[in-house]
Parts: C-alpha cells; structure tokens; sequence
C-alpha cells in the first residue's frame, strides 16, 4: 500500500527530480514524543501534512526505529543520514530514493 502511494506520487516528478522525506513533531516535548514522516514530490509536503493531499503516504511514529523500518519496507533510501538524536530529527528534510523491487533493499541502522 504504501509503495503503491509513493510511487503514485514519484510518477508527477519531472525528470532528474526526486521524491523528499520529511519529518516533524506533532508533540511531546522530550524523546517520547510523536513524530510524523512524509514521501512526496517536495512541493507537496506541506499539503501532505496538512492532509490536503494525498498524493505520497505518511507514517505517524514515536520511535526512530519505526521510521527506519519503515522507510526499509517501502525501499526508500535516504539521500542523507537519518538523525541519531530526536532534536535533530525535528525538521529533518532530505531526498530519497526508491529502489527498485528487484534490487536488494539496504538495511538502514
């Protein structure tokens, strides 16, 4: 399902452009809070989020190990290194890949 969401949305990209991850706290003020993770076109985040599109898929989390599974089982590589420490993971933005269903998926830390 979620592949299915994130190839939808990676299908509008112009060519050389790629797919963005994006995350942001939705509470919590200490470790234990909750997070939300998007795939989309980069200029539908926002939209996205707000859940005035459904043009990519989301993940709601309160662990980073949930987020990096998650982005294992829907073949998504992240351009950059996915924060250790949940005051840098608030706002984290990168670009991803997606790997092809026949290619082996990269075991995220």
């Amino acid at each position: 399902m979620y592949r299915t969401m994130i190839s939808d949305a990676a299908s509008g990209l112009l060519s050389g452009s790629k797919l963005s991850l994006a995350v942001r706290r939705l509470g919590g003020w200490t470790e234990n809070g909750w997070w939300e993770a998007v795939i989309s076109r980069p200029e539908d985040i926002e939209e996205l989020m707000a859940g005035a599109l459904i043009d990519g898929t989301h993940l709601t989390f309160d662990d980073r190990a949930d987020l990096m599974a998650w982005l294992s089982s829907v073949g998504a590589t992240p351009s950059e290194p996915i924060p250790l420490h949940w005051q840098d993971l608030a706002g984290f933005t990168c670009a991803v890949a997606l790997q092809n269903d026949r290619e082996p998926r990269p075991q995220l830390a």
